[in-house]
Order: structure tokens, then C-alpha cells, then sequence
């Protein structure tokens, strides 16, 4: 079993649904697939569309948004995620930092892109053994035009505030209470 994580905003407020997939290493084609429909099936309705944000994504401009692709400052996003995990204490690294790099990347289409969707996930991130989260990065920058605050993406100190109190710590979704919606 490994962890996946659904993000999306809910009345300005980061919401994050984990849901639990088999992961089999020696089939990705097929575990990719069905990964991908337990995930999306996992998601209510109001919630939909969700977009994983992947290189096999049925999206191009989705497949644009995944870390491999991104280029800030003449560095590719995935490279800059992998300096800081190497040369960084991770749990001294203020939260928002890698998603602050990877929204500066975004061009004004991907960030509009952004807006359209409701809900989005990775099948590949793992927050055990990753920090940067394609998926968590696109919530928190639908959030920031939505509270009228994409200016902050000019001030590090700003924005790391502001996602610190908005993003750093998702209220776990819970079935129960979305029922009732």
C-alpha cells in the first residue's frame, strides 16, 4: 500500500484526502491505471474535475505542470526540489519553499489552468521521501489568485507567511462530513 495525496481548496481553505493505493513496482503501466481510478473514483462529485498532474496525464497542459518540465531562473524544478532534499535538513526548511519556486515557474496559461480545475493529485509524490508537491503547489496558487494575493509570488517573506497559515498543514478530509454537503 502507499499514500496518495487529493488536494483542493474548499472556501479558501487547503483540503487534502489521502487515499491508500496499491503500488506494484513490477507493472507500472498497469498499476499507473489503476492507481489513477482508484484515486479519481475516491473523489466526490462537487470536487470533480481532478487532474493528476503527470507526464501521462490525459492533459497536455497538465503534463507541462509536472517538476521535470518547469524552468525557473534557468533551473528545472524537480533539480531545484532535489538540491534542497539533499543539501537541506528538510524539517528545518520553512514549509513552501519548493512550491514558492515552482509557482514562480508558471506561466500566466498554466496558472489559468490552475483555475479550472477543482481538485488535483500525483500519482509519484510521496511526502515520506519527497518534498515539493506539484498538486499541493497547484491549490495553494489557485488559492492566491483567489484571495486577490498573487503579488505575494514578489515577496518570499509574504508568500512563506501566507502559506504557512493557508497551506502548510491541510485539514484532512473526512467522508463523513462531505456526505453532508
Amino acid at each position: 500500500m502507499a499514500k496518495r495525496f487529493v488536494y483542493f481548496d474548499y472556501k479558501n481553505t487547503m483540503y487534502c484526502k489521502t487515499v491508500d493505493v496499491t503500488w506494484d513496482r513490477d507493472c507500472m503501466a498497469v498499476n499507473r491505471a489503476l492507481c489513477n481510478k482508484e484515486i479519481y473514483e475516491s473523489i466526490p462529485t462537487q470536487f470533480k474535475p481532478a487532474m493528476v498532474i503527470d507526464s501521462y496525464s490525459y492533459s497536455n497542459i497538465a503534463k507541462t505542470l509536472i517538476p521535470n518540465k518547469l524552468i525557473f531562473e534557468g533551473r528545472v524544478i524537480k533539480d531545484v526540489w532535489n538540491e534542497f532534499a539533499r543539501c537541506t535538513d528538510v524539517n528545518v526548511l520553512p514549509p513552501g519553499v519548493p512550491e514558492y519556486f515552482y509557482m514562480n515557474a508558471l506561466s500566466t496559461k498554466q496558472i489559468c489552468f490552475a483555475l479550472s480545475i477543482k481538485s488535483c493529485y500525483d500519482l509519484y509524490f510521496n511526502e515520506e521521501t519527497q518534498i515539493g508537491s506539484s498538486s499541493r503547489a497547484l491549490i495553494a496558487c489557485k488559492m492566491l489568485v483567489n484571495q486577490n494575493k498573487l503579488d505575494y509570488l514578489y515577496d518570499v517573506d509574504k508568500f512563506l507567511y501566507w502559506y504557512f497559515v493557508n497551506c502548510a498543514r491541510p485539514i484532512e478530509w473526512d467522508d463523513t462530513y462531505w456526505k453532508e454537503l
